[in-house]
């Protein structure tokens, strides 16, 4: 059965207040002639204008992350059109994807395509990386496989976000924002000297929000939202030399979440029924219109039906040390870090008023990284940068599945047939069901309501990499670079079951062959022995690339970059090597391949009309080979390494102050993401219906790309008299029809659409303090997301 889940689509409104502030400015006033500020980036590990960068590389600055009201990595995609980030499931499963690639699906053994760093420490698991921010400096957004400089798991991208450093000057900014749904957020941060040598900052975040979905059979709101974050730092100016900046930050989720809106029961539409459950509500489709091909317009997507409350909690805390030590002609950096990330999930897994499974996930994460690299500094013929970077995760994962009380009925229906409608499951051995009982040699029941399993998995990857690049300066205007790593993976799992659940024992090919293949769906719990595996793989990888700068105003570059993200083990509990009903379970039967990237693209970068407007653009292709894909065949949730992907288009960016009250900010992305091979595919629900188990999506896209997006930002600030300002700001989004379903179903298309942000500010002269009336998705638009 599959249901819809959906993004928190109703219209939001908010009133802010915010005193005190830590923004910088963009552009420079002074009388007539202002012009934007120089942007400034560090996508190779070091300052540099982004005239100077050969890499594609969209840059937000505190000021514009205030104003488009971002307030996590979820928001962004607002303002960068090349960025997805699919977060509908709740933390653990949520997707980033830049051009088109990201990780396609949710399962704790794939390792993401999109590389998250904060304030440069690698995050390994996207749910550490959703937090809310406060006293946010700036976000990068680098496109195109970034792997020599910043290694593990960055084929597709990287994102990269920084915090303000303490300071010396005391300082600081409360803000409390109130709005619709019952919203509610408090930011504050403070920052000044300790001592002549250390200086420190505080800062909290605090937001609720009511749910925005509403079940019909609980009354409950789900989807709400329930968090906070803390982070300190502390900042020691050793010498004139070195410096030491620690950080710590704990963040807290306890949240109503997860569940989804039902769209369609397939064909188990009438089994739910004649089981004591009701049917679809009015408007939805009919297993007829599905199977068909025929669908209705969807039912109201704020309604969902399921007896058992979904919930989710988390708790992520982390420490680290950067040391930046000047060495004269060189540099060192030295950032290590431990994090801790608890999440717990429960769901009701059936999506139905049924009481059919609920499922909990548990994973327990500890990770530690250390990066060292050594540099030379200020402006030389060869600029080079040399590192070391290891990174070790240890994951106690478990997943459990728990038989409700209407289980047994429904089996029964689907079971009739076999039986002559004689009961099946919960009843002893019987001469009604003495074949059947036979032939897989039970004398006892089949299971009882409240049965349970666990499959639980000790997991541990540890990544060590070597890597290094230089620039050589030929001319003023014309550089070079060259870049090589060497990467090193290790993972291992040890699998185990636990629990009362006897069903899973019977081979479920035996069940297809009698003609009961509908019972394989309660053999997710299946037992099977005891069983370690690991894998081991290594890899180099490449980066070339030229820069040419015409003028202080224009640059050019051309690109060829290799990415590579590291193959693994299947961690889901229906993965083939584990599959329902075997006892002997194929350690290597959960195996995937690494995933590799080739990467090509030319690009611009601009500053024109006396600096007011600045416009960057790339043509790019990337080609994939053993593309990583988790999808879900019917029975088991498989990883299968698609042949070839292809990413092609073209994108631009762009900040335009026409005059000191105006600003434009943006950009667009034409792409063209499909398998060029992919023929092992799962089958869509009407090709399983007729029997088959695969199809091919050779020259189809690839879900959740659009051909076209386009996102950015208008503000206009007036002054009402001497003493206040007014600003007004839009924020908007487009994006093209797409596909949410990995069997590409026409069922899961998404049409286009358009989401706009509304924001009115209210602050005076000095920005001491400000007052802002918001609003996000102001057109109400409902975007359904990843069917489950």
């Amino acid at each position: 059965m599959e249901a819809n889940a959906i993004t928190p689509t109703r219209l939001s409104l908010a009133i802010a207040i915010a005193v005190g502030s830590l923004s910088t400015t963009a552009v420079n006033a002074q009388d007539e002639n202002f012009e934007l500020e120089e942007i400034t980036v560090y996508a190779q590990k070091r300052e540099q204008s982004i005239m100077e960068v050969p890499v594609s590389v969209s840059s937000y600055n505190a000021e514009l992350i205030e104003t488009a009201q971002i307030r996590d990595l979820n928001d962004l995609q607002q303002l960068a059109p090349s960025l997805t980030v699919n977060a509908s499931s709740g933390g653990m499963e949520s997707i980033f994807s830049i051009r088109g690639i990201g990780t396609a699906g949710q399962n704790a053994g794939l390792e993401q395509s999109v590389g998250v760093f904060i304030d440069g420490v690698y995050r390994g698991r996207p749910a550490s990386a959703l937090n809310d921010y406060v006293g946010v400096n700036g976000i990068e957004v680098l496109k195109g496989p970034q792997g020599t400089l910043f290694g593990r798991n960055t084929s597709a991208g990287v994102i990269s976000v920084r915090t303000e450093k303490p300071s010396h000057e005391f300082g600081g900014e409360v803000e409390l924002s109130a709005g619709s749904e019952g919203y509610l957020q408090t930011k504050a941060i403070v920052t000044g000297g300790l001592s002549d040598t250390v200086a420190g900052s505080f800062a909290v975040t605090y937001q609720e929000r009511d749910g925005t979905l509403d079940d019909v059979v609980t009354n409950e709101d789900y989807n709400d939202r329930d968090r906070y974050t803390l982070r300190a730092q502390l900042l020691w100016d050793i010498n004139d030399d070195a410096s030491l900046r620690i950080i710590a930050d704990y963040t807290d989720t306890d949240e109503v979440c997860c569940n989804a809106a039902p769209l369609f029961y397939g064909p188990a539409q009438g089994a739910i029924a004649l089981s004591g459950g009701t049917t679809l509500p009015a408007g939805a489709p009919t297993t007829y219109q599905i199977f068909a091909g025929s669908y209705a317009d969807p039912f109201d997507y704020d309604v969902a039906t399921t007896p058992d409350t979904s919930e989710e909690s988390v708790e992520d805390w982390g420490l680290s040390g950067e040391l930046n030590w000047d060495l004269g002609e060189t540099a060192l950096t030295v950032i290590g870090a431990y994090r801790k990330h608890e999440n717990y999930n429960f769901l009701d897994a059936d999506f139905t008023d049924l009481q059919l499974f609920d499922r909990e996930n548990n994973q327990d994460i500890d990770e530690t990284s250390l990066e060292i690299r050594w540099a030379s500094t200020g402006s030389q013929t060869v600029d080079w940068t040399l590192g070391f970077f290891y990174f070790k995760q240890e994951n106690d994962y478990s997943t459990g599945l728990q038989f409700g009380e209407d289980s047994i009925d429904y089996a029964n229906v689907l079971a009739a047939a076999l039986t002559g409608g004689n009961p099946l499951v919960d009843t002893p051995f019987s001469d009604a069901n003495a074949g059947v009982n036979f032939l897989f040699g039970r004398t006892d029941t089949w299971w009882s309501a409240d049965d349970e399993s666990y499959s639980n998995t000790d997991y541990e990857a540890e990544s060590m990499a070597f890597f290094g690049q230089a620039t050589w300066n030929v001319t003023t205007d014309l550089s070079l670079t060259v870049g090589l790593r060497y990467s090193d993976e290790e993972k291992e799992a040890d699998f185990d079951w636990t629990g009362d659940y006897a069903f899973g024992e019977v081979p479920s090919s035996e069940l297809v062959a009698i003609g009961a293949g509908a019972l394989a769906a309660f053999q997710t719990g299946s037992p099977y022995d005891s069983f370690s595996t690991d894998y081991d793989d290594d890899d180099v990888s490449a980066t070339v690339s030229v820069n040419y700068q015409f003028s202080e105003e224009f640059s050019m570059y051309g690109r060829f970059a290799q990415g590579y993200k590291s193959g693994g083990i299947n961690m889901d509990r229906s993965a083939p090597g584990q599959s329902p009903g075997n006892p002997t379970p194929d350690p290597d039967g959960t195996h995937f391949d690494a995933e590799t990237v080739d990467s090509f693209e030319i690009g611009f970068k601009s500053r024109l009309l006396d600096n007011r407007l600045t416009l960057n653009g790339a043509v790019f292709y990337q080609e994939l080979d053993d593309y990583q894909q988790n999808s879900f065949d019917g029975l088991n949730f498989t990883v299968r390494n698609a042949a070839t992907v292809e990413s092609e288009g073209i994108e631009f960016d762009y900040t335009f102050a026409p005059t000191e009250r105006w600003l434009f900010s943006g950009g667009v992305t034409f792409q063209n993401v499909e398998y060029d091979e992919f023929e092992n595919a799962s089958p869509t629900a009407w090709q399983g219906a007729q029997g088959a188990t695969a199809q091919d999506l050779s020259g189809e896209p690839v879900l959740f790309t659009s051909d076209t997006t386009l996102a950015g930002l208008i503000s206009y600030t007036m002054p009402l008299n001497d003493a206040l300002n007014l600003a007004v700001a839009t924020t908007y989004s487009y994006s093209s029809e797409y596909y949410t379903g990995q069997d590409n179903d026409p069922i899961t298309e998404q049409d286009s659409y358009w989401i706009y942000n509304l924001n009115f500010s209210l602050m005076p002269a000095d920005d001491s303090w400000q007052i802002d009336l918001w609003g996000k998705n102001i057109g109400d638009e409902e975007v359904p997301t990843t069917p489950t």
